[in-house]
């Protein structure tokens, strides 16, 4: 190994892709009529309400502190129930169907495989769609065969706060008992998986597929990832 120990990855966009941002607003549409199926198990179709697609549209964001706003709570608000026991159920069936739609990124398990055999200690730092559940986000990692490569799996839902927030990084340095300059973190985003990480002291490298020119190391396939550890692979400094 070199001079990291630890390597954090973010999961979607760069372990798997679950939607592009166009695509999100038809991902949600399927989600949260699979989410009202299990809140009205009476009705046929969500409750007419012509103020619904208003309170989505509010609930589309996220806070500026980078606070989670939780799955359970936008439904709630959404759909204006007390159907408190199957808030739940919902949450989950809303984040099955995103996660219906993820497709591994080739490359991403034999790279996983390789550094851990090479010793490095793997870690798992995601924000989750509209605040999912992250026990959720551990069953698509168990499905997939990538769970047992990651010694720690840390969802932001249940650190309470989203990335770029740093208390989510100094969460990951906390349970890996590391200091930031012992690690790497690897990740699709500028702002989440770079910038973030950096403002802590950690270095991170950019998963950049397209090569949209962003001022980081970055490298364009998962396998360089593996490369740029062994000292075999220059990132590409864009801009």
């Amino acid at each position: 190994m070199g001079r990291y120990s630890v390597v954090l990855f973010d999961y979607g966009g760069t372990l798997v892709d679950f939607y592009r941002r166009d695509q999100f607003p038809e991902v949600l549409w399927e989600a949260l009529s699979e989410a009202s199926t299990i809140l009205f198990q009476n009705e046929e179709t969500m409750p007419p309400d012509t103020d619904i697609w208003d309170r989505v549209s509010r609930e589309d964001r996220e806070r500026s502190d980078h606070r989670v706003r939780p799955l359970e709570e936008r439904l709630a608000r959404i759909f204006k129930t007390d159907h408190s026991h199957r808030l739940q159920a919902a949450a989950t069936a809303f984040t099955q169907v995103i996660r219906g739609h993820g497709v591994a990124i080739p490359g991403g398990r034999a790279m996983l495989t390789d550094l851990t055999e090479q010793g490095y200690r793997l870690g798992l730092v995601s924000n989750t769609p509209w605040g999912c559940p992250g026990k959720e986000w551990l069953r698509d990692l168990d499905d997939r065969g990538l769970r047992v490569l990651f010694e720690h799996v840390i969802s932001c839902r249940d650190v309470g706060y989203r990335k770029p927030a740093p208390v989510v990084y100094r969460h990951a340095l906390d349970i890996f008992d590391a200091q930031p300059g012992d690690c790497l973190f690897v990740g699709d985003d500028p702002l989440w998986d770079v910038h973030g990480p950096q403002s802590i002291g950690m270095d991170a490298l950019l998963f950049d597929r397209q090569g949209t020119g962003q001022l980081s190391a970055s490298v364009r396939t998962l396998s360089d990832v593996v490369a740029y550890l062994d000292g075999r692979c220059m990132p590409s400094i864009n801009g």
